[in-house]
């Protein structure tokens, strides 16, 4: 079994709805749209595919996966002491969305590879994300 661990530092970023602009043609040719990826989100999944990549290992396209995601994110100062846990927005799913699609090409081949995800998200200082991505046998 193979497993591969690394740590992202800086605040978790989740996966931002993609963004869509008029492109006006000045030439010949017809105007189109162009849809993007908002920078915030982009620039968190390279630093995701960054660190991901100094690993040097790849799983192949046949083999199933574990991904485990421990999302650290900064307590607001303002915040209660008796509120524990991070429960509002940005939702986990979105933090998971923004790893899983970083990795894909780096550490997998495909996204549709991940059969099983085990995500948790709490206060933490300094915010960081945690990975851990493992074969498994499914069966």
């Amino acid at each position: 079994m193979t497993t591969l661990q690394f740590t992202v530092l800086g605040p978790p970023v989740p996966k931002g709805r993609p963004r869509s602009r008029l492109v006006k043609n000045k030439g010949s040719g017809p105007d189109f749209i162009s849809v993007y990826t908002p920078d915030k989100t982009a620039h968190y999944e390279n630093c995701v595919r960054d660190e991901a990549a100094k690993l040097g290992s790849y799983f192949g396209p046949l083999i199933p996966l574990l991904v485990v995601m421990t999302f650290y994110v900064e307590r607001p100062k303002s915040l209660p002491r008796k509120i524990k846990s991070p429960v509002k927005k940005p939702d986990i799913e979105n933090y998971m969305k923004s790893v899983l699609d970083a990795l894909e090409g780096i550490i997998y081949y495909n996204d549709a590879q991940v059969v099983r995800v085990v995500a948790d998200k709490f206060y933490g200082s300094p915010p960081r994300t945690e990975i851990e991505v493992r074969d498994i046998e499914v069966g």
